[in-house]
């Protein structure tokens, strides 16, 4: 299905869903976008791909073309018949809870997979916490693509003697090598966060 932000809107409205702030929820619209994350993530048929946040499905519905299969982990009940709606595919199992309170070591010990990735568009308040989780319940993860505000992904891949280095930046980049792969507009989410 492809995405556009009528499409999704029309989506949205016909399942009288509305945003909450709370979940720093932010969807994405932007088909180029969705294909880029896919590229750079070099997902194949042997991935497990662990998805936190689907909203809407707009990625994972291209996830589960190029993986084997796609866990979701979604907080929100409401988008629970939107993504019904939004994703036929029999390799997409949606787990409806908070992600920092499941227990995800045995929720993946019933897949079979060569290589597990995280790929999520993150919002801010959570972003240290749910990597905080990856790295303290040994989940063994292979590679992590996630989106997150500029500043944040700054400060993670920060250089010695850089303003944005810190705890933060010693802690992420003793567990993992870190790299950009690229900028994102606020212009291709809806709704439109304050920040790229």
């Amino acid at each position: 299905m492809e995405y556009s932000p009528k499409k999704m809107q029309n989506v949205l409205d016909n399942n009288n869903f509305h945003f909450k702030k709370n979940f720093g929820q932010n969807f994405i619209i932007d088909e180029n976008l969705i294909n880029s994350i896919i590229t750079k993530s070099e997902i194949d048929k042997e991935t497990l791909v662990i998805e936190i946040g689907p909203g809407a499905g707009s990625l994972t519905t291209k996830l589960a073309l190029v993986a084997k299969q796609v866990l979701c982990y979604e907080i929100d009940k409401d988008l629970e018949s939107i993504l019904k709606e939004n994703i036929k595919s029999s390799n997409v199992d949606i787990i409806f809870g908070d992600f920092l309170k499941c227990n995800v070591l045995p929720d993946i010990e019933k897949y079979e997979y060569n290589k597990l990735y995280v790929v999520a568009n993150l919002p801010y308040y959570i972003t240290t916490p749910i990597i905080m989780k990856l790295i303290e319940d040994k989940i063994p993860v292979d590679k992590i693509v996630v989106m997150v505000q500029k500043e944040v992904g700054d400060r993670f891949k920060a250089e010695p003697n850089s303003k944005d280095y810190g705890s933060l930046s010693i802690f992420l980049q003793y567990y993992f090598n870190i790299r950009k792969l690229i900028d994102v507009s606020r212009n291709v989410f809806i709704p439109k966060p304050n920040v790229d």
